[in-house]
Protein backbone atom coordinates (compact mmCIF):
# COMPACT_ATOMS: atom_id res chain seq x y z
CA UNK A 1 0.00 0.00 0.00
CA UNK A 2 0.82 3.31 -1.26
CA UNK A 3 3.01 5.08 2.00
CA UNK A 4 5.18 7.46 3.89
CA UNK A 5 7.96 4.59 3.81
CA UNK A 6 10.39 7.60 4.43
CA UNK A 7 8.94 9.22 7.32
CA UNK A 8 9.33 12.58 5.73
CA UNK A 9 8.25 16.31 7.70
CA UNK A 10 7.47 18.77 6.02
CA UNK A 11 10.07 21.66 6.02
CA UNK A 12 9.62 24.27 8.99
CA UNK A 13 8.83 27.27 6.18
CA UNK A 14 5.58 25.41 5.58
CA UNK A 15 4.86 25.00 9.45
CA UNK A 16 5.49 21.47 9.12
CA UNK A 17 1.80 20.57 7.39
CA UNK A 18 1.75 19.37 4.01
CA UNK A 19 -1.50 21.41 2.78
CA UNK A 20 0.49 24.63 3.20
CA UNK A 21 3.37 23.47 1.62
CA UNK A 22 1.27 22.55 -1.26
CA UNK A 23 -0.76 25.72 -1.27
CA UNK A 24 2.19 27.68 -1.34
CA UNK A 25 3.23 25.85 -4.31
CA UNK A 26 0.12 26.13 -6.29
CA UNK A 27 -0.10 30.09 -5.30
CA UNK A 28 3.21 30.57 -7.53
CA UNK A 29 1.85 28.97 -10.94
CA UNK A 30 2.91 28.58 -13.33
CA UNK A 31 6.78 28.99 -12.00
CA UNK A 32 5.51 25.70 -10.02
CA UNK A 33 2.83 23.14 -10.32
CA UNK A 34 2.54 21.52 -7.24
CA UNK A 35 4.57 19.57 -4.83
CA UNK A 36 5.31 19.16 -0.68
CA UNK A 37 8.78 19.76 0.40
CA UNK A 38 10.15 17.49 3.10
CA UNK A 39 13.29 17.60 5.12
CA UNK A 40 15.96 15.77 4.58
CA UNK A 41 19.61 16.54 4.39
CA UNK A 42 22.11 16.23 2.11
CA UNK A 43 23.04 12.02 1.38
CA UNK A 44 19.53 11.00 3.14
CA UNK A 45 18.95 7.92 1.64
CA UNK A 46 15.29 7.65 -0.35
CA UNK A 47 13.32 4.66 -0.54
CA UNK A 48 10.00 3.91 -2.69
CA UNK A 49 6.83 4.79 -1.62
CA UNK A 50 5.18 1.67 -3.46
CA UNK A 51 6.51 -1.49 -6.07
CA UNK A 52 6.79 0.80 -9.12
CA UNK A 53 8.80 1.52 -12.42
CA UNK A 54 11.61 3.71 -11.87
CA UNK A 55 13.05 6.86 -14.60
CA UNK A 56 15.73 8.89 -13.77
CA UNK A 57 15.56 12.29 -15.23
CA UNK A 58 19.42 13.84 -14.50
CA UNK A 59 19.72 17.86 -14.19
CA UNK A 60 16.20 18.30 -14.94
CA UNK A 61 16.70 22.28 -14.43
CA UNK A 62 15.56 23.14 -10.96
CA UNK A 63 14.13 20.18 -10.17
CA UNK A 64 17.77 19.03 -10.34
CA UNK A 65 18.38 15.08 -10.45
CA UNK A 66 14.50 13.88 -10.42
CA UNK A 67 13.10 10.46 -9.63
CA UNK A 68 10.29 9.33 -11.89
CA UNK A 69 8.17 6.24 -9.94
CA UNK A 70 5.00 4.50 -12.36
CA UNK A 71 2.71 2.63 -10.43
CA UNK A 72 0.12 -0.16 -12.16
CA UNK A 73 -2.77 1.96 -11.41
CA UNK A 74 -2.00 5.28 -13.89
CA UNK A 75 -0.46 7.44 -11.14
CA UNK A 76 3.06 8.32 -11.13
CA UNK A 77 5.45 10.43 -8.32
CA UNK A 78 8.29 12.31 -8.75
CA UNK A 79 10.82 13.19 -6.00
CA UNK A 80 13.47 16.44 -6.92
CA UNK A 81 16.55 17.47 -5.78
CA UNK A 82 18.65 14.04 -5.47
CA UNK A 83 22.54 14.55 -5.05
CA UNK A 84 22.72 11.03 -6.51
CA UNK A 85 20.69 8.00 -7.59
CA UNK A 86 21.05 4.62 -5.78
CA UNK A 87 22.75 1.97 -7.29
CA UNK A 88 20.47 -0.03 -9.67
CA UNK A 89 17.55 2.39 -8.63
CA UNK A 90 16.07 1.64 -12.57
CA UNK A 91 13.15 -0.45 -13.51
CA UNK A 92 10.93 -2.52 -11.20
CA UNK A 93 11.79 -1.25 -8.16
CA UNK A 94 9.81 -2.76 -4.91
CA UNK A 95 8.13 -0.61 -1.94
CA UNK A 96 10.47 0.03 0.29
CA UNK A 97 13.60 -0.18 -2.03
CA UNK A 98 16.52 2.57 -2.32
CA UNK A 99 15.88 4.72 -4.93
CA UNK A 100 18.56 7.73 -3.65
CA UNK A 101 19.82 10.00 -1.93
CA UNK A 102 18.77 13.21 -1.01
CA UNK A 103 20.68 16.29 -1.87
CA UNK A 104 20.46 20.15 -3.48
CA UNK A 105 20.36 19.87 -6.95
CA UNK A 106 18.52 22.20 -8.79
CA UNK A 107 18.04 24.14 -5.31
CA UNK A 108 22.16 24.95 -4.27
CA UNK A 109 22.02 25.62 -0.55
CA UNK A 110 18.72 24.14 -0.42
CA UNK A 111 18.89 20.72 0.78
CA UNK A 112 15.41 18.98 0.81
CA UNK A 113 13.47 16.31 -0.83
CA UNK A 114 10.72 17.84 -3.38
CA UNK A 115 7.29 15.11 -3.54
CA UNK A 116 4.36 15.45 -5.77
CA UNK A 117 2.08 12.80 -7.48
CA UNK A 118 1.26 13.13 -11.32
CA UNK A 119 -2.76 12.21 -12.95
CA UNK A 120 -1.08 11.45 -16.22
CA UNK A 121 -4.50 11.23 -17.86
CA UNK A 122 -5.38 14.65 -17.02
CA UNK A 123 -3.85 18.63 -18.29
CA UNK A 124 -4.56 21.64 -16.36
CA UNK A 125 -4.71 24.92 -17.27
CA UNK A 126 -1.16 25.20 -17.95
CA UNK A 127 -1.22 22.51 -20.47
CA UNK A 128 1.10 20.42 -17.92
CA UNK A 129 -0.20 17.02 -16.43
CA UNK A 130 -1.77 17.78 -13.37
CA UNK A 131 -0.18 17.45 -9.96
CA UNK A 132 -1.24 16.21 -6.83
CA UNK A 133 -0.56 16.48 -2.60
CA UNK A 134 1.19 13.09 -1.80
CA UNK A 135 -0.42 13.32 1.72
CA UNK A 136 -3.94 12.66 0.69
CA UNK A 137 -3.54 9.39 -0.75
CA UNK A 138 -2.14 7.51 2.28
CA UNK A 139 -3.58 7.53 6.21
CA UNK A 140 -1.42 9.01 8.13
CA UNK A 141 1.06 11.78 8.41
CA UNK A 142 4.53 11.75 9.64
CA UNK A 143 5.49 12.95 13.08
CA UNK A 144 5.55 16.29 13.81
CA UNK A 145 3.48 17.53 10.42
CA UNK A 146 0.55 20.37 11.11
CA UNK A 147 1.44 20.34 14.87
CA UNK A 148 3.63 23.19 14.63
CA UNK A 149 2.82 27.05 15.73
CA UNK A 150 2.40 29.08 12.59
CA UNK A 151 5.58 31.28 11.89
CA UNK A 152 4.93 34.87 11.82
CA UNK A 153 3.09 35.60 14.96
CA UNK A 154 2.55 39.37 14.08
CA UNK A 155 0.81 38.39 10.97
CA UNK A 156 4.05 38.04 8.90
CA UNK A 157 3.61 35.57 5.87
CA UNK A 158 6.14 32.55 5.61
CA UNK A 159 8.50 33.35 2.81
CA UNK A 160 9.42 29.77 1.93
CA UNK A 161 13.20 29.23 -0.14
CA UNK A 162 12.07 28.36 -3.77
CA UNK A 163 13.10 25.08 -4.30
CA UNK A 164 11.72 24.56 -7.74
CA UNK A 165 10.97 27.74 -9.08
CA UNK A 166 12.97 31.10 -9.32
CA UNK A 167 13.91 34.11 -7.53
CA UNK A 168 10.72 36.39 -7.23
CA UNK A 169 10.16 40.32 -6.93
CA UNK A 170 8.46 41.42 -3.96
CA UNK A 171 6.53 44.43 -5.09
CA UNK A 172 4.41 47.48 -2.81
CA UNK A 173 4.06 51.04 -2.84
CA UNK A 174 7.36 51.36 -0.54
CA UNK A 175 9.29 49.45 -3.20
CA UNK A 176 10.59 46.51 -4.79
CA UNK A 177 13.35 44.18 -3.35
CA UNK A 178 14.37 41.12 -5.31
CA UNK A 179 14.41 37.88 -3.06
CA UNK A 180 17.07 35.32 -3.75
CA UNK A 181 17.20 31.49 -1.29
CA UNK A 182 15.76 34.04 1.43
CA UNK A 183 17.64 36.83 0.99
CA UNK A 184 16.56 40.35 -0.10
CA UNK A 185 18.85 42.22 -2.62
CA UNK A 186 16.98 45.75 -3.18
CA UNK A 187 17.01 47.73 -6.40
CA UNK A 188 19.43 50.50 -6.46
CA UNK A 189 17.64 51.72 -9.23
CA UNK A 190 13.61 51.72 -11.00
CA UNK A 191 16.06 50.73 -13.92
CA UNK A 192 17.39 47.25 -12.46
CA UNK A 193 13.48 46.59 -11.87
CA UNK A 194 12.81 46.91 -15.45
CA UNK A 195 15.94 45.03 -16.78
CA UNK A 196 15.51 42.20 -14.53
CA UNK A 197 13.99 39.06 -16.40
CA UNK A 198 12.43 36.02 -15.62
CA UNK A 199 11.79 36.77 -11.97
CA UNK A 200 7.76 36.60 -11.08
CA UNK A 201 6.33 39.61 -9.28
CA UNK A 202 4.90 39.60 -5.88
CA UNK A 203 2.64 41.84 -4.79
CA UNK A 204 1.95 42.75 -1.58
CA UNK A 205 1.01 46.08 0.76
CA UNK A 206 3.28 48.01 1.88
CA UNK A 207 2.81 47.56 5.94
CA UNK A 208 3.42 43.96 5.05
CA UNK A 209 6.37 44.49 2.58
CA UNK A 210 8.60 45.88 5.76
CA UNK A 211 7.08 42.36 7.92
CA UNK A 212 8.35 40.48 5.12
CA UNK A 213 11.95 42.39 5.14
CA UNK A 214 12.42 42.92 8.55
CA UNK A 215 11.37 38.15 8.78
CA UNK A 216 13.80 37.48 5.88
CA UNK A 217 17.00 39.69 7.83
CA UNK A 218 15.92 37.57 11.14
CA UNK A 219 16.53 34.32 9.14
CA UNK A 220 19.82 35.53 8.11
CA UNK A 221 20.96 36.10 11.31
CA UNK A 222 20.67 32.85 12.31
CA UNK A 223 24.38 30.20 11.10
CA UNK A 224 24.63 28.70 8.53
CA UNK A 225 24.42 24.83 8.05
CA UNK A 226 27.08 23.78 6.26
CA UNK A 227 27.30 20.48 4.49
CA UNK A 228 31.01 18.73 3.38
CA UNK A 229 29.05 15.95 0.91
CA UNK A 230 32.98 14.74 0.57
CA UNK A 231 33.70 14.52 4.05
CA UNK A 232 33.43 11.98 6.66
CA UNK A 233 29.66 13.16 7.36
CA UNK A 234 30.55 16.00 10.01
CA UNK A 235 27.69 18.85 9.90
CA UNK A 236 28.99 22.40 10.69
CA UNK A 237 27.40 25.57 11.22
CA UNK A 238 28.98 28.99 10.33
CA UNK A 239 28.95 32.23 11.74
CA UNK A 240 31.22 35.14 11.79
CA UNK A 241 33.46 33.47 8.92
CA UNK A 242 33.71 30.71 11.89
CA UNK A 243 33.22 27.20 10.85
CA UNK A 244 31.93 24.66 13.89
CA UNK A 245 31.34 21.30 13.83
CA UNK A 246 28.46 20.24 15.74
CA UNK A 247 28.57 17.62 18.14
CA UNK A 248 24.53 16.83 18.20
CA UNK A 249 23.07 16.32 14.97
CA UNK A 250 20.02 17.31 16.55
CA UNK A 251 20.69 20.72 16.49
CA UNK A 252 20.63 21.28 12.69
CA UNK A 253 17.09 20.26 12.89
CA UNK A 254 16.89 22.98 15.58
CA UNK A 255 18.58 25.56 13.28
CA UNK A 256 16.38 24.40 10.35
CA UNK A 257 13.22 24.75 12.52
CA UNK A 258 14.01 28.03 13.10
CA UNK A 259 14.69 29.25 9.19
CA UNK A 260 18.21 28.74 9.42
CA UNK A 261 19.89 28.29 5.42
CA UNK A 262 22.51 25.53 4.53
CA UNK A 263 25.20 25.05 1.98
CA UNK A 264 27.59 22.71 0.62
CA UNK A 265 31.04 23.38 0.00
CA UNK A 266 34.28 21.17 -0.55
CA UNK A 267 36.53 19.13 1.92
CA UNK A 268 39.15 22.37 0.75
CA UNK A 269 36.92 24.93 1.20
CA UNK A 270 35.96 23.62 4.19
CA UNK A 271 39.91 22.94 5.54
CA UNK A 272 40.10 27.02 4.70
CA UNK A 273 37.55 27.95 6.69
CA UNK A 274 38.86 25.97 9.78
CA UNK A 275 42.64 27.10 9.13
CA UNK A 276 41.22 30.98 9.74
CA UNK A 277 39.64 29.68 12.88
Amino acid sequence: MYSNVNGFRVIAADNRDPAASWASHRSRRPASLGGVDCVAPIGTPIYAPDDCFVTRIPNNGSGGNTLRMAFGDGWVDEFMHFSRFGDGSVGDTKKGELVGFSGDSGAPGQPHVHWHRIGAWYRDEWGSTNRYNPWNFFGSTPAGAGGSTPAGADGTPNIDRLEDDMPFILSSAGGQDLVVDGHVIPFATPEEVGQTTGAPVVGVPKVMHHRIRAALAKSQALPLIVYVPEGNGTIYTLSGGRLTALTDVRTVAELADRGAASISISVRERDNLLSQA
